[in-house]
């Protein structure tokens, strides 16, 4: 389906030829006798002026082919190939004489090279190589033709094709050296080597001439090539002759003899390839008198060239002439108009390279004598003040760049890991920021005060941070950085107190989303997230009514989740789909709706739940509950913008997915098919579901919601087997959790287990079970019951999510902090590729650290509610810069009883309920 909403793209003509489309309706009032005539006329395919039927439709846009290219291109730019090929060969099809269609075919061929077609794209590119010759196609077809040819190992065809092509253009370089390289490769070096020779007396072309001695070393025969060269030194100029012996002599690593013939010649000194070789070979073998006379040549040849001077210094280094050195550096900046910034940048460099460390201190001050700024060359002179182990000195340096300059994360680094009582930080931060207040000195102290995690700084960063927005986002990202990874009380502390400072604004709802989505919040926490969301949402202005409605979502989500408040959820969630921006944020409204489906159909109130997924086709402007790929007329794609072009930047993460409202078109039509599958399901209609599904695998293979429709149909089908009753039992189980009725869910699951033990969806419905059973079941006891089943079904797709379970339980039941860094050891070693992994690294990686930091066992784990990390002492925050990921619900839900009630407002993201727990789901 073509999104609506691209702007500048042209409708497209219809044509009552293409299936799927209403017949063009007649005329009405059309005489009996016309018609027949008409008819008859058709049905010979003449009409007027004689030309056929066809004739008659409108011709199609030709801008179109245009715009199939650029959608086509932006595709494989996204790495979407078979939505890519789909479009091409669209083009191709219906435009088969457009000035385009040949890049058309190229690229078409480029991509069925991508997919392993190689048969395919051979025989496109085959066609447009052998076409007219000239074309920028045709030259590139020939080009990626050969290369897929010699890849493959199929060098006949590429003789067969370069022998042709050598026939018609005999004296092609190009063409005979590519000959050469497939004759060699299909074990015919005599030939390889006639041609080569044959190319090198035409041309004396040093490319020639290398790919000759590479043929001879490869076989040996670098002595029958250096004979070759001096039989035939007449038909080479003495300075072609004296490049190729030289280089066979370089091949038999006979330096002395390339250095003496190229020093004997009269042309060496005026030729520069061969004084430059001179020159090298000199250098090469440790003689840099005789290097420096042929350098002094080049100098006089090429008096301004940098390079040249600074190998004449280099020589006068090596030779113990270093003030000479220093002076020819210098020199070469005098003639051309003083040293300026470039320069004193260069001679500083060559004398670090030298080792020349004080030199290299007086040209720092000189330079900062003439151009009269203090701070130049700071980040420099601190390195060689740190290799001259001066380092009191060389933090100043730093700390200099730093408050002067552009803030450099490893400058801060440095200065962070080198605090003592001699040189406070913090203190020359708080300082520096009452005389030059600069962006630089505010994040560098913002990142001491994230580093120490001290609450008690809360009352200068949070003035910091009201009313600057560079200040904000950098707070931000900052936060962003360690709110799903190690959200310690001194983060909770700073995000309600940012929040709090000013309710209205853009980041507090954005901190809003964060503070609703942490992981392992106490029941308590919770609650007080859903109060301060409250508040946020309920402000009678607000920056952002999309940021908002996502507020209210995740609310919703929240309430529903972890206290079962579904009537709030549902009254929250519909302020979002009737709200005043339901129709600026369609895509928010849309999340809204098919989450109210979900809580419909759990609740078992079906007639409401079909009503919410219909409001949300239509917002998404789907006609129809889901199409066969049939009458798509055109492939489906995702473009975010109206040029055809990919997006620019990296594709979003789920942290950021968020705070954007998604887009609707393809992703949203495939995840109504899926939702719709979901519903049928949950409906009894079996059949009707998998249908559903595999339009959505076979129209959207590459979408982002096929995991989760993969692995819906895998659990009807497995669950179709014989008797219905496991499955519906199974499903209902699944409808009463997402109600909060644990009990009901828990016995539900286990009579699945029970009674249908043998078969595949009772081995899932005991792994759902056990984590169903975390909040109530023993955790001794659960542990072992999850540890066994994780051992006798090492690859069941729910083991990472029970292994993870387990890490909960242990820190419920006080294990020994040994105890579970043997068991996070153990995830990352049983499920290597699951996206947790970093996660489960960065915890056990604060296990490690709080454990060389006391010098014995580790810190004691945190309490029911906390993890590790907010055990851990202050000062543990990742760095700046440390990725993070943002973990499932699943496995961050504490274990505990219902909360206190909690005013209403929710919001989820973008996701519905099962995308959350991607990379949970069946492989």
């Amino acid at each position: 389906m073509r999104n609506p909403s691209r702007p500048g793209r042209p409708s497209r003509p219809s044509r009552p030829s293409r299936p799927g489309r209403p017949s063009r309706p007649s005329r009405p009032g059309l005489p009996v006798f016309l018609s027949v005539v008409l008819l008859v006329l058709l049905l010979g395919g003449i009409l007027p002026a004689g030309r056929p039927a066809a004739a008659q439709d409108p011709a199609p846009d030709p801008n179109e082919a245009v715009l199939l290219l650029n959608d086509a291109m932006g595709e494989y730019a996204m790495r979407r190939l078979n939505p890519a090929r789909t479009r091409l060969e669209d083009l191709i099809k219906r435009f088969p004489n457009h000035p385009v269609t040949p890049r058309a075919r190229l690229e078409l061929a480029r991509i069925l090279k991508d997919l392993r077609e190689f048969d395919r794209a051979i025989e496109l590119l085959t066609t447009l190589a052998t076409g007219p010759a000239g074309g920028f196609e045709a030259v590139n077809a020939r080009e990626m033709l050969l290369d897929l040819l010699y890849d493959l190992h199929r060098y006949k065809d590429g003789i067969d094709l370069l022998e042709k092509a050598w026939k018609e253009t005999p004296g092609h370089v190009e063409t005979g050296r590519r000959l050469a390289r497939f004759y060699l490769s299909a074990g015919r070096p005599d030939e390889a080597r006639l041609l080569l020779e044959g190319l090198l007396e035409r041309t004396a072309r040093p490319d020639v001439f290398n790919d000759l001695l590479q043929l001879a070393i490869r076989q040996g025969k670098v002595e029958a090539l250096q004979s070759l060269i001096e039989q035939r030194r007449a038909r080479y100029r003495t300075v072609d002759y004296l490049d190729f012996l030289t280089d066979c002599h370089l091949a038999l690593k006979q330096n002395e003899k390339a250095a003496a013939l190229l020093r004997e010649a009269k042309e060496t000194a005026g030729e520069l390839r061969l004084l430059r070789k001179l020159a090298q070979l000199d250098q090469a073998r440790n003689d840099p008198a005789r290097a420096l006379e042929s350098l002094r040549q080049l100098q006089k040849m090429f008096p301004d060239q940098w390079e040249y001077a600074k190998a004449v210094g280099h020589c006068l280094f090596l030779l113990g002439r270093k003030d000479e050195a220093i002076a020819e550096w210098r020199t070469h900046f005098q003639k051309r108009g003083g040293l300026g910034t470039e320069g004193f940048q260069l001679f500083a460099e060559v004398l670090i390279e030298h080792r020349l460390y004080q030199a290299a201190l007086d040209v720092f001050e000189e330079a900062r004598r003439m151009t009269g700024i203090p701070t130049q060359f700071a980040e420099e002179k601190a390195g060689v003040l740190e290799a001259l182990g001066r380092t009191p000195e060389a933090l100043e340096e730093y700390f200099l760049t730093l408050v002067n300059g552009l803030y450099k994360t490893e400058i801060f680094d440095k200065l962070y890991d080198s605090r003592s009582a001699a040189f406070d930080l913090k203190r020359r931060l708080l300082e520096a920021l009452k005389v030059t207040p600069t962006l630089a000195v505010r994040r560098a102290l913002l990142e001491v005060w994230f580093r120490e995690a001290d609450p008690a700084c809360l009352p200068d960063l949070l003035p910091m941070a009201a009313g600057d927005g560079n200040v904000q986002e950098i707070v931000f990202e900052r936060i962003r950085q360690e709110a799903f990874v190690q959200p310690t009380p001194f983060l909770r502390a700073l995000l309600l107190g940012l929040i709090r400072q000013d309710r209205a604004s853009s980041l507090a709802l954005r901190l809003v989303l964060v503070l609703l989505t942490l992981p392992d919040q106490t029941d308590g926490q919770a609650a007080e997230a859903l109060t301060e969301a409250s508040q946020a949402a309920d402000q009678p202005t607000v920056a952002d009514l999309t940021l908002q409605n996502r507020v209210l979502i995740e609310m919703a989500r929240l309430a529903w989740e972890r206290f079962a408040r579904v009537p709030d959820a549902l009254a929250w969630l519909a302020r979002v789909a009737d709200g005043p921006a339901a129709g600026a944020a369609p895509g928010v409204a849309f999340d809204a709706l098919l989450l109210t489906m979900r809580l419909r159909a759990a609740l078992g109130e079906m007639p409401a739940a079909e009503a919410a997924l219909e409001r949300a086709r239509k917002v998404a402007g789907v006609v129809g509950p889901g199409r066969s790929p049939a009458s798509r007329p055109e492939p489906v794609v995702v473009i975010n913008n109206g040029d055809g072009l990919p997006p620019v930047g990296e594709a979003p993460d789920g942290f950021d997915a968020l705070f954007d409202a998604p887009d609707l078109g393809p992703e949203a039509e495939a995840r109504l098919m899926y939702e719709e599958g979901w519903l049928l399901a949950h409906q009894g209609k079996y059949p009707e579901a998998l249908d559903r599904l595999r339009q959505m695998t076979s129209s959207f293979p590459e979408s982002l919601w096929m995991n989760d429709g993969l692995s819906l149909a895998l659990t009807i089908t497995t669950g179709s087997v014989g008797d219905f009753g496991p499955l519906q039992k199974y499903l209902a189980a699944e409808r009463a959790s997402l109600v909060g009725s644990q009990a009901a869910a828990l016995a539900l699951m286990q009579e699945v287990a029970r009674v249908a033990s043998e078969s595949a969806i009772g081995l899932d419905a005991q792994a759902q079970a056990l984590l169903m059973a975390e909040r109530t079941a023993d955790p001794a006891a659960l542990q072992k019951e999850i540890e066994t089943f994780v051992r006798f079904h090492p690859n069941h797709w729910l083991g990472p999510d029970l292994w993870l379970a387990g890490w909960r339980l242990m820190r419920r039941n006080g294990a020994p902090p040994e105890a579970i860094a043997d068991h996070l050891k153990e995830f990352s070693d049983r499920f290597p590729g699951d996206l947790r992994g970093r996660m489960v690294k960065l915890a056990l990686a604060g296990l490690m650290r709080d454990k060389s930091r006391s010098g014995a066992a580790p810190a004691p784990t945190a309490p029911t509610g906390k993890t590790a990390s907010e055990a851990s002492p202050p000062g543990t925050a990742p760095r700046e810069g440390t990725p993070v990921e943002k973990t499932t619900p699943q496995e961050t839900q504490p274990a505990g009883p219902s909360p206190d009630k909690a005013p209403p407002q929710g919001n989820p993201p973008a996701e519905g309920p099962s995308q959350k727990e991607q990379g949970e789901k069946k492989p």
